[in-house]
């Protein structure tokens, strides 16, 4: 097991059929793979440059327990939410961790692609496309480019790296 101390990793699980499950962001803190010689239950791929260092294996058990929760409260979301509440609230939780300050809000730059995104969210890329523009409509998410996105509402990033 290493942690992740700079940069940003897309976490995702791919089934028999080829389908994507995008299971988190791995950020500054968090654990990254499994124990020696176990098969890896996920791949990352690297958003940003990403330095990781390695985790002393009495450290290493807390960090996954830590990342177990998380991975269970996110299973809940895609189980009870509707999409649209699903992408605001994945883009939200991206604000927080990953979100630098910007006029009107706070700013998430990640090398998302529109099916990042979708996979996050445990959906389609059109239901995410449509989730999106209705969170747009409503003022929640302003998206600036490829990636890019700005919540409005955190204007205040407490903890923000």
């Amino acid at each position: 097991v290493s942690v992740v101390t700079h940069g940003a990793l897309l976490e995702s699980a791919v089934d028999d059929d080829g389908r994507v499950l995008g299971l988190d962001v791995l950020g500054p803190g968090d654990p990254v793979g499994g124990g020696h010689g176990s098969p890896a239950p996920a791949d990352v791929r690297a958003l940003s440059a990403v330095r990781l260092r390695p985790v002393e294996a009495d450290r290493a058990g807390w960090l996954v327990d830590g990342r177990r929760q998380r991975l269970a409260d996110l299973a809940h979301q895609l189980a009870w939410l509707d999409v649209t509440d699903r992408v605001f609230l994945r883009l939200e939780d991206l604000a927080r961790r990953f979100g630098r300050p910007a006029p009107g809000g706070t700013m998430v730059r990640l090398a998302l692609t529109q099916e990042d995104l979708a996979a996050l969210c445990g959906t389609s890329r059109e239901s995410a496309n449509r989730a999106l523009r209705a969170l747009r409509d409503d003022g929640r998410v302003l998206v600036v480019g490829r990636g890019r996105f700005l919540i409005p509402t955190l204007l205040a990033v407490p903890g923000a790296r």
